[in-house]
């Protein structure tokens, strides 16, 4: 009796077959991997240059503020220097002219 030639997969010991399968899975992980290379790049490139250009305007940005900051707080020393200065040179005036303030605060606040 002649001898089949038909495929049987159990013909393959099953040790074979996982690392058959293994390879297929690794080489359609690679092929996957190599046409979406191209995408990732030029994704992470185009985030980058995002934030660098965020960054370019941010630091100007956050300069201007601070400039804005010191000159707030200069300005507020000034005047409070500026005004104890009123007070030590005219302090019945001072006085009288807080007074007035309160009077005047404590008529509107009824």
């Amino acid at each position: 009796m002649p001898q089949s030639t038909t495929y049987n997969p159990m013909s393959q010991n099953i040790p074979d077959m996982a690392d058959t399968a293994a390879d297929k899975a690794h080489e359609a992980v690679e092929r996957a991997a190599d046409k979406l290379r191209p995408t990732i790049n030029r994704v992470t490139e185009t985030a980058h240059q995002t934030i660098d250009r965020l960054a370019d305007k941010a630091v100007p940005a956050a300069e201007w503020a601070e400039e804005k900051a010191y000159r707030a707080q200069d300005q507020a020393q000034r005047f409070a220097d500026q005004c104890s200065a009123m007070v030590r040179d005219r302090p019945i005036t001072a006085l009288l002219s807080a007074a007035a303030v309160g009077y005047l605060l404590g008529r509107v606040m009824r």
